[in-house]
């Protein structure tokens, strides 16, 4: 984790309480598990996942240093995209909805959140159902379960949720 406004942003989304829910856990993790899926979420979005090359945590820590001190309007957008995400993912899937088997999947965690992020306030009447298919899908489960940071899975990973859910 670099120092820097980013770095403080991660700090107060981690507060969040709908967040909290999702995550199924009231207080902070003391590895910081909670801020990377945080950093994860960002780095994750929208054309980065074009970009993406493994390993995940060298991923990470560029697109953290690159971001290190954002315009504060860019801040302000980040917050509310994590925050309205956050609402609309704990209101249709409830609290912990990445728990599938023993605890919180990552690989479930950012491309379930990054495909609601990209389609905001547009989920679908029947998107419990499409999340209970997508998550029992024997395709979509490979993807999450193993060689989960190689290139072509993450993109294969974020395009099957993301079709699943809002196509």
């Amino acid at each position: 984790m670099y120092g820097g406004k980013f770095n403080d942003l991660l700090n107060d989304l981690n507060a969040n309480p709908h967040w909290r829910a999702i995550l199924g856990r009231a207080t902070e993790d003391s590895r910081q598990k909670d801020k990377e899926l945080i950093l994860r979420f960002f780095a994750l979005q929208g054309e980065n996942i074009k970009n993406y090359e493994k390993p995940l945590k060298d991923f990470l820590n560029k697109f953290m240093r690159r971001n290190r001190n954002p315009a504060d309007a860019d801040l302000k957008k980040m917050r509310a995209r994590f925050e309205n995400t956050c609402t609309e993912v704990a209101s249709a899937l409830g609290k912990k909805p990445f728990h599938i088997k023993a605890g919180l999947n990552s690989a479930v965690f950012d491309s379930v959140m990054a495909a609601f992020s990209a389609h905001l306030r547009e989920a679908p009447k029947d998107i419990g159902g499409r999340y209970k298919a997508l998550v029992n899908n024997p395709d979509y489960l490979n993807l999450v379960r193993s060689g989960t940071t190689d290139d072509e899975t993450v993109r294969k990973r974020f395009e099957l949720a993301e079709k699943m859910l809002f196509r």
